[in-house]
């Protein structure tokens, strides 16, 4: 997303000042002078013809976006990327018969793809392997770009950390478990209370007691009887409708 950059302060960038600065931040093979240099010059193309194309409606120039132009340069040639690998990521769609969301080994709303290891017309070790090919190349840009260039630009903007604030106090089921038992997680679990990091408790399981026992829920503002709040394993819910209202039951 390019919210927090300014597109055509890029053009004032140093090439060479955005290649040292990026491969301080990762390894990624295309955070080079030549490439960045070839997207300012198409970038420059676009602002001189007065057709901004894919970047025309951002507000480029407000003061609100403080990303030193190599910084800027260095987003906008990612983004250019990122539409790039949004494209290969597509060729999974496409090699999987073109059918998403789907799960496409099963027969979700009658889509099937077959798979028969010796079968030209399936899903086989060769159509396979292009797959698994194509989500390697996603994870690396993904770990060599998008999430350092998240970071990096985040960092930028430690004064909007607090701008939209509700909530914060945050729950982290852990999922997609790594062995039978559930206590092994590809995605881990746990609280953070009061945006404190601090106070980082990890939910070690799925039977963990900590996350067991201090569920609750509250009807305070559901459509049933009461505004209690209770534990799943001791609540009741009698149904009671009412109209919309603004500060009560919705």
């Amino acid at each position: 997303a390019l919210d927090c950059v300014d597109v055509v302060s890029a053009l004032s960038a140093d090439a060479g000042k955005t290649e040292q600065l990026a491969q301080s931040l990762s390894p990624w093979p295309r955070n080079n002078r030549l490439e960045l240099q070839a997207v300012k010059d198409k970038l420059a193309s676009f602002v001189d013809a007065g057709q901004l194309g894919i970047f025309a409606n951002g507000y480029w120039g407000h003061p609100a976006m403080k990303l030193p132009p190599e910084v800027n340069l260095l987003a906008v040639s990612h983004y250019l990327q990122a539409l790039e690998y949004q494209r290969k990521a597509n060729e999974i769609v496409t090699i999987l018969g073109s059918k998403t969301p789907n799960i496409q080994n099963l027969a979700v709303g009658g889509v099937a793809n077959a798979i028969n290891l010796d079968n030209q017309a399936t899903l086989n070790m060769n159509t396979l392997y292009n797959i698994k090919s194509v989500l390697d190349d996603m994870t690396a840009f993904i770990q060599q770009v998008y999430l350092p260039d998240v970071c990096a630009i985040g960092a930028m903007y430690p004064d909007w950390l607090g701008y939209g604030a509700g909530v914060t106090n945050y729950l982290a089921v852990p999922d997609l478990p790594l062995d039978g038992k559930g206590t092994e997680f590809d995605f881990p679990g746990g609280t953070i209370m009061n945006a404190d990091l601090s106070t980082v408790k990890e939910i070690k399981s799925f039977d963990d007691p900590y996350f067991r026992d201090n569920v609750s829920e509250n009807i305070a503002h559901a459509w049933y009887d009461g505004d209690w709040t209770r534990h799943p394993y001791h609540e009741e819910t009698v149904p009671k409708y009412t109209d919309f209202e603004d500060d009560g039951k919705y």
